[in-house]
């Protein structure tokens, strides 16, 4: 690279580079500059810029792959809010099409859900109870969705509350299907209640072989009527208080088959006595999947009376009792005659004379499929090649709609048996598919589920797990899970017995826990856990879901959007916002001080009015066209304050986008380019600078590349070296040959830094001459714009300067010495360490052993005179306030010597003008002190002559005094005599 193309680089640090040099080489002094807290800095600087553009893309991330809204609520005195794409969605708006301010809220959420809403805002702001609700919000197609909210609050020293954000999650499934499922268990309820035949629910107790091991848990209005007793007095009871000859009975029995096996039994019509009750009754019994036994029953006294007295009709009540009692038919099969029973016809919504007793009837409302496989079990149930008849099938009831039945049947045979009569009973079952279906539906669901799900035994041991539990914790196949327990996927092991100890306690338990998965890889897992029995055993069922990209998503758009908000609030670009039409919906702190407009006043198109009247329309017109265009925008312009300050800046916006790649707005800076300006217009000024000092004679310079050539050079450094131009561009000699051996580890780490900073500061190194003497050199180095390997350099021959370092050592040695000679000691005090340093003259002024090292400053009060120490110590405390202080005062050496010290005390600041550390000297003046005493003692006995002898001159000048009076008196008196006579001559 040429000079000329060098002058046309904008590289700071070369311009910089060479401003560092001149004033070094001003100064006459350039000693080494320690680089590494200016290095540190600007690799943290890096590295902040590095962490808030990363922050910023994961802020961006979790908000766009979360499922959830995410909502800001940047100050609780403004309506306006700021909410992500993910809320329009729930309210099945575009983003853009309404604005989310909180006053919407009002009219968006159900009238019955404000006050529940407005109470647990208030108590969280309040109070600072936690922010979670339940609420139902009206969407776009006016269709009400139930959503879950939940938020937290920043709250200033005082703990007032001035910030919140959170989350929004649509429950609207979850809650249609709680809602779905109470009502069928609604209608379960009603269908057990409204039955005709008593029902009673029974808890298993110990081993299910008595009437006292089975607790009423339920008991229909049917029962009531049967029992003559309320539910209240069943309930909790024991079947055998009810029934205290139950055990004798036969039906206990059959409870315990059930319960055992699952199976549904049928106890046919018998007679139960005791001293209350003589009836017949039959149960039809069932197990529930939560471990109960049903028992549905009816009393059947008098059908069985009846039985009794109808001879004639005995066999075909019995049968149709053994089958059902809800719709019963007898079929002749030698007369070909059929009898349908009202409740027979009553099943299909007809009244018993709207349907004639014809088989054609059965065929008639009988899907054909299912007319087929009848007549198929009747053949074989005639044949005898079964014992039973037992089917569902469908009929169509009178309204339309088919009805599922429950058919059983039984044959009769003559004594040749022959095949005589078919009687069966028909019972509608449709309820209870519908159950089985919901019941099979919520099993598949299980199964299917994206959730874990497993159940443990009593003995802690998997006796069932889904597919999402294999996929979860990474099983093959549920043959390595069932059977095993699960302590080998907790990182603790007491872990299980407390969520089992829990789930006793509560009932329902969660925790979040520390798991592995089969591979070993630690995850973070939600467990729900709770308990219910089955075979009078203890069952846990547990649901996991994996927590750990939630959490770290959580950790990360914690710390997203604190960085955010500080990359926000601290940036010193200006930060703003806009919606797809470019309107503006926020600004940063350092834009509004650019601007010196208010929040408000920056809203929508009010931010052109912070701009420089002669750039206001080019603006305008780029900005409006380049969002109409849906482009990105860079523009350089003024904004002018109120008060005339003008601020130069280069902005540039580009398009958010959503998940569909439609723009929602743009996201723009605002670079503060005034001192930039600035620099351009004296960029001439620097590039001459810099051409001048590249060819003066006080600085050698040249050009370099990392292979050790030198490219070009100034005259002054082939001065320094003893090299001629020609002999450069011949390349004879290199900077790396001109390099003594010393300094190539060095060279090797400099040229790293250079490709990777671009620049070094000053550095001491050594040349060799061209006739071989070494030349000690200061030396700065760059890279080129665009290149790492290539570079220029800066050569400063500092010889006098080191000559002048070596005089200096001597000047020191001597100033040393001359300090031992007067005995003078220096000594410093750091106030933050507070570390005290003394020099070596220090030790015998105060009588201290050099070996044991300086004193603390608590430590000279032992050796201070105690009458002086007082002023001492608050000389010291008013120097570390800033007064200088000068001091006579006694040390006692530890001898018992008193010594007389002279000490003096100065603050010393540093450049924030803060004062960092004390320096003083002190001076043994005992033998001063001696003399002076002497001295004095000398004073005080020639000022007692000097009295004595001044008192008798007193007494010998007052009598001189008296003598001199009558003297004088008498020369008076001799001149008025004179003056006398005088007169009488005259006259």
């Amino acid at each position: 690279m040429s000079i000329k193309e060098l002058q046309n680089s904008t590289k700071d640090q070369l311009i910089k580079l060479v401003i560092d040099l001149q004033d070094k080489l001003e100064s006459k002094a350039i000693p080494n500059e320690d680089i590494t807290d200016r290095k540190e800095s600007e690799y943290e600087s890096n590295s902040s810029k590095n962490q808030l553009r990363l922050s910023k893309e994961r802020f961006e991330l979790a908000v766009e792959g979360s499922n959830d809204a995410i909502w800001d609520w940047e100050d609780l005195n403004s309506d306006l809010y700021w909410w992500s794409d993910r809320m329009y969605e729930i309210l099945g708006y575009k983003p853009g099409e309404v604005e989310p301010r909180i006053s919407n809220w009002k009219k968006w959420m159900h009238p019955d859900d404000e006050e529940k809403v407005l109470n647990v805002l208030t108590n969280h702001l309040e109070k600072n109870e936690p922010y979670e609700v339940e609420f139902r919000m009206i969407t776009k197609n006016d269709e009400y969705k139930w959503i879950f909210v939940r938020g937290v609050s920043l709250r200033d020293k005082e703990g007032k509350p001035y910030r919140m954000a959170g989350s929004v999650t649509d429950i609207t499934d979850r809650k249609l299907y709680n809602i779905e499922g109470a009502k069928n268990e609604k209608r379960y309820k009603d269908l057990v209640a409204t039955i005709n035949s008593g029902v009673a629910i029974y808890k298993v107790l110990n081993d299910g072989k008595f009437g006292s091991d089975y607790e009423f848990q339920e008991f229909n209005r049917a029962s009531e009527a049967i029992e003559g007793k309320s539910r209240a007095e069943v309930i909790g009871k024991k079947l055998s208080d009810l029934r205290p000859n139950i055990d004798e009975y036969g039906l206990i029995p059959i409870f315990r088959q059930v319960w055992k096996t699952g199976e549904p039994a049928f106890f046919p019509a018998k007679q139960y006595v005791d001293n209350k009750y003589s009836n017949y009754y039959e149960n039809r019994v069932f197990k529930l999947d939560s471990g109960e036994i049903v028992a549905i029953y009816d009393d059947v006294t008098e059908k069985e009376n009846a039985f009794l007295e109808l001879k004639n009709s005995k066999e075909r009540f019995d049968i149709a009792m053994n089958a059902s009692r809800d719709g019963l038919y007898d079929w002749n099969l030698i007369s070909n005659q059929i009898y349908y029973s009202p409740g027979w016809k009553k099943m299909l919504g007809y009244e018993d004379d709207e349907l004639p007793n014809d088989f054609s009837i059965w065929e008639k409302l009988t899907k054909t499929e299912d007319v087929k496989k009848s007549w198929k079990m009747l053949e074989e149930l005639t044949t005898k090649k079964r014992d039973r008849f037992e089917l569902e099938f469908k009929m169509k009831h009178k309204d339309g709609h088919w009805v599922d039945i429950l058919s059983r049947a039984e044959a009769v045979f003559d004594e040749n048996n022959k095949a005589i009569r078919v009687i069966g009973t028909h019972v509608d079952i449709s309820d209870l598919k519908k159950v089985q279906k919901e019941r099979n539906l919520i099993n598949k669901a299980i199964d299917n589920s994206n959730t874990s799900f497993d159940m443990i035994d009593e003995n802690g041991i998997y006796i069932y797990v889904n597919q999402a539990f294999l996929d979860m914790w990474g099983f093959d196949n549920k043959s390595e899970v069932i059977g095993t327990k699960p302590e080998g996927l907790v990182s603790n092991p007491d872990i299980p017995k407390e969520i089992q100890r829990k789930s006793k306690e509560l009932g329902l338990y969660s925790k979040e826990i520390r798991a592995k998965r089969k591979d070993g890889t630690m995850i973070d897992v939600l467990i729900t856990s709770f308990i219910f029995h089955e075979d009078d055993k203890l069952i846990y069922c547990t649901s996991s879901i994996d927590i750990t990209q939630k959490k770290l998503i959580d950790k990360a758009l914690s710390a997203s959007e604190e960085r955010f908000r500080t990359l926000t609030n601290l940036s010193p670009a200006g930060i703003f916002l806009t919606d797809k039409d470019g309107q503006c919906t926020y600004v940063n702190p350092r834009w509004l001080r650019m601007s010196e407009i208010t929040f408000d006043q920056a809203l929508g198109d009010g931010w052109l009015k912070g701009i420089h009247i002669d750039d206001k329309e080019a603006v305008s017109s780029s900005w409006y066209s380049s969002m109409k265009e849906r482009n990105s925008w860079n523009k350089e312009f003024r904004f002018q304050t109120s008060s005339g300050v003008i601020t130069w800046v280069e902005s540039q916006a580009d398009p958010i986008f959503d998940s569909e790649e439609n723009i929602v707005g743009y996201i723009g800076i605002n670079i503060d380019i005034t001192e930039r300006k600035k620099t351009i217009q004296e960029l001439i000024k620097s590039e001459a600078k810099f051409r001048s000092i590249f060819e003066s004679k006080l600085l050698g310079s040249f050009f370099w590349n990392a292979e050790g050539d030198i490219i070009e050079s100034n005259q002054k450094f082939l001065d320094i070296v003893g090299y001629t131009s020609q002999e450069i561009k011949d390349k004879l000699v290199r900077w790396k040959d001109m390099t003594p051996p010393e300094y190539d580890a060095r060279d090797i780490e400099l040229l790293k830094e250079l490709a990777e900073f671009g620049v070094v500061s000053p550095f001491e190194k050594e040349y060799y001459h061209k006739d071989g003497h070494r030349v000690p050199i200061l030396l700065g180095a760059a890279t080129l714009p665009g290149h790492s390997t290539q570079g220029v350099a800066f050569v400063l021959d500092i010889t006098e300067q080191k000559n002048a370092e070596k005089e200096s050592e001597k000047l020191k040695s001597t100033l040393e010495l001359a300090q031992k000679m007067a005995n003078i000691g220096f000594w410093s005090y750091n106030i933050e360490t507070q570390m005290p340093t003394w020099s070596d003259q220090m030790y015998p002024i105060l009588g201290c052993k050099k070996e044991n090292g300086p004193l603390t400053y608590a430590e000279h009060k032992s050796i201070w005179h105690p009458d002086d120490w007082e002023s001492f110590d608050l000389a010291v405390q008013n120097c570390v306030k800033g007064t200088p202080y000068n001091l006579i005062t006694r040390i006692i050496f530890p001898d018992k010597s008193v010594h007389y010290i002279n000490t003096q005390g100065f603050p010393r600041v540093n450049e924030q003008n803060q004062i960092i550390e004390l320096f003083g000297t002190s001076i043994d003046i005992t033998h001063v002190k001696k003399a002076e005493m002497e001295l004095r003692d000398h004073k005080e006995n020639l000022e007692i002559v000097v009295k004595q002898r001044t008192s008798e001159l007193e007494k010998k000048n007052k009598e001189l005094d008296d003598a001199m009076k009558v003297f004088v008196g008498r020369e008076q008196t001799i001149r008025e005599l004179q003056n006398r006579l005088n007169a009488y001559e005259n006259e």
